[in-house]
């Protein structure tokens, strides 16, 4: 995962001792988040004992430490022929607590995430065959993705910004909504993903419809942001969506056909992510 280890070596119990303790820190975080604000308020200390994500994590910085020295040892400099992100991280630091902080972050903030997208794109595909059919082609694959993950059942529904100094937003004001809204140095601003994709001033009057071939020609702009936008865009969108095409992809050719067995239509239950329930489906093998 770090250090290009082989794939066999994911099932030792250590690994998914490490994939079980971070799942668990993840949930216990989102659900006693108010919890844990109370506590620092009052002047309690929350927090949890992680010492094995942290040995984890630990091992391959150790790892990829040595090895970095090795070579500077040997050759005087390294070589990022096949750049892993630990390598990366190094040409910045070699603080091993930075490099872990690091490695922890990106696993914590990516893994119920992507997990989701993956589970809103099986939902949506399994209620139509017709779609998968076609997925094996990546330009369609794109399509479904923005149209099923990212625009209809976006896994962030809401997200906000605060203004770091006075400034105006460019529409929103007066009656007809084109005049200037001025936002004050500290204001919060926020967003609703699920009603702004949902437009249909922007998407169209099928904007409720599922429908991937309206990204042939839709050029939305600000009109459409799973991953937010500008500076602060989500760093790892890039990786989110190359993880969810290359998955959903490895299924479609493995797979001739995905049948649902969930009778319901979609719900939602707006918390950490808006998924409800459980994805349930067959997968016929090819």
């Amino acid at each position: 995962m770090f250090l290009k280890e082989r794939s066999h070596q994911s099932g030792k119990h250590g690994d998914a001792r490490f994939t079980f303790d971070l799942a668990h820190i993840a949930w216990q975080r989102g659900s006693e988040s108010e919890i844990a604000l109370l506590l620092t308020l009052t002047g309690y200390i929350y927090c949890l004992p992680p010492r094995t994500c942290h040995q984890f994590a630990d091992k391959y910085v150790q790892k990829a430490l040595d090895q970095r020295r090795r070579q500077i040892a040997g050759a005087g400099s390294v070589e990022l022929k096949h750049a892993t992100l630990l390598d990366e991280l190094m040409t910045e630091t070699e603080d091993p607590l930075e490099l872990r902080c690091q490695l922890l972050h990106l696993l914590l903030a990516g893994q119920d995430t992507t997990a989701s997208l993956l589970s809103s794109a099986f939902f949506v595909l399994s209620k139509r065959p017709d779609v998968w059919e076609k997925i094996q082609e990546c330009k369609y694959l794109s399509f479904v993705l923005k149209e099923a993950v990212l625009r209809l059942y976006p896994v962030i529904v809401t997200n906000s910004r605060m203004a770091n100094n006075d400034t105006y937003l460019p529409v929103g004001g007066g009656e007809d909504g084109l005049s200037k809204v001025f936002i004050p140095k500290g204001q919060v601003v926020a967003y609703h993903y699920h009603v702004m994709h949902r437009r249909k001033d922007i998407f169209g009057d099928d904007a409720d419809d599922f429908k991937p071939e309206r990204w042939l020609n839709a050029r939305p702009r600000w009109g459409y942001l799973p991953f937010g936008g500008g500076a602060r865009v989500c760093i790892g969108q890039q990786l989110a969506l190359t993880e969810v095409s290359y998955t959903v992809f490895r299924f479609a050719q493995k797979f001739r056909e995905i049948q649902s067995l969930d009778e319901n239509e979609w719900r939602e239950n707006i918390s950490i992510t808006s998924t409800a329930e459980n994805v349930k489906v067959r997968m016929v093998p090819a």
